[in-house]
């Protein structure tokens, strides 16, 4: 089929056109999953990251169509740079992904403002699926208030969310 008689809604869905950031502490973890989605279909770039932290800043630097984050890591951990992430760029679709499959865990990111959980057990099966409901759900979060952004000791450069723009509702 000639792409220019396709409708165009098939033809977009198709094209590499997003761009992701992805947090993982694990080396391992972040190359397997880094590999996977620099080969995916839908995603033109990917930035990737060792902590909360950075993926805070790179969310921010990239202008991130989506972050896919791990939930436990050092420092600034998954839920936590997913809060910031949600209020600083609430159109940024935020994936969760983890070893730990359980309902708390589930739950627990649904609370800081994931739009879809992957489990790392079966994360090329789930991929697809949570990318596109994330996508959808993206933006339709409120914000938080900046005394939220600022209370948290592990998030320390209030810097990167002022350069960004980044300045919650009072």
């Amino acid at each position: 089929m000639n792409p220019e008689s396709m409708p165009s809604g098939h033809c977009q869905a198709s094209r590499r056109n997003l761009r992701l950031v992805l947090a993982d502490d694990s080396p391992v973890a972040r190359a397997a999953i880094g590999s996977y989605l620099k080969n995916h279909p839908r995603i033109s770039s990917v930035v990737t990251c060792h902590d909360g932290q950075e993926i805070v800043a790179a969310v921010l630097q990239h202008a991130a169509d989506a972050a896919l984050i791990d939930v436990a890591m050092p420092g600034l951990d998954g839920l936590e740079a997913a809060r910031i992430i949600r209020s600083c760029m609430p159109n940024t679709a935020v994936l969760m992904t983890s070893v730990d499959e359980s309902l708390e865990t589930r739950r627990k990111c649904a609370e800081y403002g994931a739009d879809a959980f992957v489990p790392k057990s079966r994360f090329t099966e789930q991929f697809d699926q949570a990318l596109q409901s994330a996508l959808r759900a993206a933006g339709a979060h409120p914000r938080y208030r900046e005394s939220e952004l600022r209370r948290n000791p592990n998030f320390q450069d209030t810097t990167v969310l002022a350069a960004a723009g980044c300045v919650a509702i009072r």
